[in-house]
């Protein structure tokens, strides 16, 4: 092993599902209509997302959220 992140998943309080199996029903009820955001293209909340997908055989979109520099 090289490095370890911790990772959460995180919803908006009105979201419908209320744990991960009812969140992996509602994607494969609708595909690719939900998504999920990191802070890039390739880190680690990224792979993590894209795992997460692959194991619960969803589709799910990525939306990287570019991070906005204060000078």
């Amino acid at each position: 092993m090289v490095a370890t992140a911790p990772n959460a998943l995180v919803v908006n309080k009105d979201f419908p599902a209320r744990n991960v199996a009812e969140l992996i029903a509602l994607a494969k009820k609708d595909p690719g209509k939900l998504s999920f955001g990191s802070s890039g293209v390739g880190g680690a909340n990224h792979l993590s997302g894209e795992l997460f997908r692959q194991m619960a055989g969803i589709d799910i979109v990525h939306i990287p959220i570019r991070a906005q520099l204060r000078p």
